[in-house]
């Protein structure tokens, strides 16, 4: 049981609640290498892309409601 971030309704018992994203920020992966032909040791970018900020808890319905206002706002552009 849960109580969906959206719709403020509490679940019934044995359902699962869908993790909806609401907050992402980007993230750049480096790591740390030793130089082959100075042999100084550099931080070298060896990725990018997006990690989870903030994650909530909703149900079908809540869901719904956050794809419609979602459709909603992009329409509005």
């Amino acid at each position: 049981m849960f109580v969906c971030a959206i719709t403020k309704k509490l679940s019934r018992p044995g359902i699962k609640p869908i993790k909806l994203v609401t907050l992402t920020r980007p993230k750049t992966y480096t790591e740390t290498r030793r130089n082959e032909d100075t042999g100084l040791i550099e931080t070298v970018q060896i990725g990018s892309g997006f990690e989870i900020v903030k994650e909530v808890d909703v149900s079908e319905e809540g869901l719904a409601i956050w794809n419609a206002a979602q459709a909603k706002e992009e329409s509005s552009f």
